[in-house]
């Protein structure tokens, strides 16, 4: 119907897959650097020892105001229904 005449064309660019790859492992090198550099500070004894004593804490997720009245007005809604 609305496809006469419409030619579509693959195209593949090195360039971009050069910087996509690079830039993965660029994010990949400084993310294992960072975790590194933490780990070094710690000795293995230490943390094998401290192992049992670690807890995540977690934090109370704050939202705007906007969001906690649009799930508001959601919530009313289904339950209407």
């Amino acid at each position: 119907m609305f496809t006469r005449g419409l030619k579509l064309v693959l195209s593949f660019s090195w360039i971009a897959f050069v910087v996509a790859i690079g830039l993965g492992i660029v994010t990949i090198y400084l993310s294992a650097l960072r975790s590194a550099k933490k780990a070094s500070k710690i000795s293995p004894i230490e943390s094998i020892r401290n192992s049992s004593e670690i807890k995540i804490k977690s934090k109370k997720l704050k939202s705007p105001k906007v969001i906690k009245k649009i799930f508001e007005l959601v919530e009313k809604f289904l339950i209407k229904i």
